[in-house]
């Protein structure tokens, strides 16, 4: 929902009532004197029918609904609306205040986190399955699922916004990563490594910040590149890799921003690859840990 509204929790029968039309007042819920704006995900979304099941009990929406064809783009439009509510994943909801949300009325209201959602606590969550054929023999196969199950691999779950269902590594895990040398990026003669000395002489503004996240081992790194800098422009693709483990695509959106949350380790690994469009095939490489101290 809005930053400006001030209502704290909602029940999942309030919930109902808001989703179904029933409510349409932010006041009957201990809010301002305003209409609510509710904004659903299309009718193809697995969230949505998840959201139809589990708060509505399978009864339809309402038909006042504002109906968005991505979580992305539901999260903008309420993040733009004193009056809005809506629902996505919680990888999606930076940009918006996320509701603390109770059972019912004599229950505590909690946030969606690692810890309340592996908990139970939090009252709406759903896991992600993959689904494999039992008896394949593919090696390929096998060693995909070993990485997507290891410290690396959930490294990629934790960095898109979703949480782990294996919880804090385990010591030997984090002392392995922790051992790992810092990154160095093999350069070829149309990469420049950014640093914050040449940054400027580049045409880049960059700014890296670094701050304490809800986990202790943990911190959320958001980099801006300022638009003012003449090379963002000419800037085509960026790409997120995590040592030799992951490599990640990301988008630039109309802020140039970009955040997300990592392990302190994992940053020491991490760096940010910006392809140029031009023929000359021209990039750039970012080390996170030149840019911070850890």
């Amino acid at each position: 929902m809005h930053d400006s509204n001030l209502v704290a929790r909602l029940t999942i029968a309030q919930l109902r009532g808001i989703f179904a039309g029933e409510i349409r007042d932010w006041a009957d819920v201990g809010g301002p004197n305003r209409r609510i704006d509710f904004y659903n995900r299309d009718r193809e979304s697995g969230t949505r029918h998840f959201i139809q099941e589990h708060v509505l009990d399978g009864e339809p929406f309402s038909r006042l609904a504002r109906d968005v064809s991505s979580s992305a783009l539901l999260v903008g439009a309420v993040s733009r609306s004193a009056n809005a509510i809506g629902y996505s994943g919680v990888a999606y909801s930076p940009g918006s205040r996320v509701l603390r949300i109770a059972k019912d009325d004599s229950s505590h209201a909690v946030k969606p986190t690692a810890e309340t959602v592996a908990s139970g606590k939090y009252p709406l969550s759903r896991p992600l399955f993959y689904y494999v054929d039992p008896g394949s023999q593919s090696t390929e196969l096998s060693s995909f699922l070993a990485w997507v199950l290891s410290p690396e691999g959930q490294e990629v779950v934790s960095f898109v916004g979703y949480f782990s269902p294996h919880g804090e590594p385990t010591a030997a895990a984090s002392d392995t990563a922790a051992r790992r040398p810092p990154v160095t990026a093999a350069l070829g003669d149309n990469v420049v490594q950014l640093t914050p000395e040449n940054m400027e002489q580049q045409g880049f503004r960059l700014a890296v910040a670094v701050a304490r996240a809800l986990r202790t081992d943990q911190r959320r790194v958001t980099i801006v590149f300022a638009s003012t800098g003449r090379s963002i422009a000419r800037i085509d693709g960026v790409t997120l890799r995590i040592g030799d483990d992951a490599e990640i695509p990301l988008a630039l959106e109309d802020d140039l921003t970009l955040r997300f949350t990592m392990r302190t380790e994992t940053i020491r690994r991490t760096t940010l690859h910006l392809t140029r469009k031009a023929e000359d095939d021209r990039s750039w490489v970012v080390r996170l840990a030149d840019f911070t101290a850890l």
